[in-house]
């Protein structure tokens, strides 16, 4: 009894509370951009993106965006993540129908996955990035949005034990300033990534940003580029415990 008593106190609490931990995780995993011009299925375009560990409540969670090619509304259509079908978390054009939108599917296999994207109209370029959250509930207690102007920004009220996810589209001009890869400041979300796209058309700064939080409280999120003369869209979501 001693030793299983000294064993516990060495091991076993620690172990326990990883074996039996139910606690909501989340990680951001990986970003990718593409130019794909005049397309409306992106299929193949981003293959092999790093979700990280299995696991049988890993859940998925992409933001996607993509530069339209004429006017008119565009949507992402359909989505697969490692080949579940994905549904739709929540949406918001930019101003000229720029396409800026989270998506989630629950992938429980496998360390990589291709995100397949469609889109309803055509476009010219496109980012995704992903976040992995383990033991999440698949439906966000709580959606956002903003294409109104500088600051980019909604509240989002992130549940306790729970985690919350922006993301963010930035069609802008070389001219209005912000370096490569730091075009967009956040508040009350951690930024995860912020990447010019691949391939814009010349002059163009054009980027996509995500953010991430664990910390719960009901708080104005925003989003600020270094100019607002272009197209941009800002979309947030919350996921509570399983």
């Amino acid at each position: 009894t001693a030793i299983g008593v000294q064993l516990m106190t060495m091991f076993g609490s620690q172990w326990l509370a990883s074996a039996g931990s139910t606690a909501l995780t989340l990680d951001y995993t990986a970003q990718s951009v593409v130019s794909h011009a005049g397309n409306t299925d992106w299929s193949g375009q981003f293959d092999g993106m790093a979700i990280g560990d299995a696991a049988t409540s890993r859940l998925v969670v992409a933001g996607i965006s993509a530069v339209r090619t004429s006017g008119g509304t565009h949507i992402v259509s359909a989505c697969t993540i490692g080949g579940e079908t994905a549904s739709l978390v929540v949406r918001q054009a930019t101003t000229s129908n720029d396409v800026c939108e989270l998506w989630a599917a629950t992938v429980a296999s496998g360390t990589t996955a291709d995100v397949d994207i469609t889109f309803s109209a055509t476009c010219n370029h496109a980012g995704v990035g992903l976040w992995r959250l383990t033991n999440a509930a698949t439906t966000a207690t709580e959606t956002a949005s903003d294409s109104g102007g500088i600051p980019y920004a909604a509240n989002l009220e992130i549940p306790t034990d729970g985690v919350g996810i922006g993301y963010f589209l930035n069609v802008q001009e070389a001219s209005d300033g912000g370096s490569d890869g730091n075009r967009t400041t956040w508040t009350n979300l951690t930024k995860d990534f912020d990447v010019d796209f691949t391939g814009a058309a010349a002059g163009s700064a054009t980027s996509h940003s995500g953010a991430s939080s664990d910390t719960a409280g009901d708080l104005l999120r925003t989003a600020t580029p270094p100019a607002d003369r272009a197209y941009y869209a800002l979309v947030l979501a919350a996921f509570g415990p399983a």
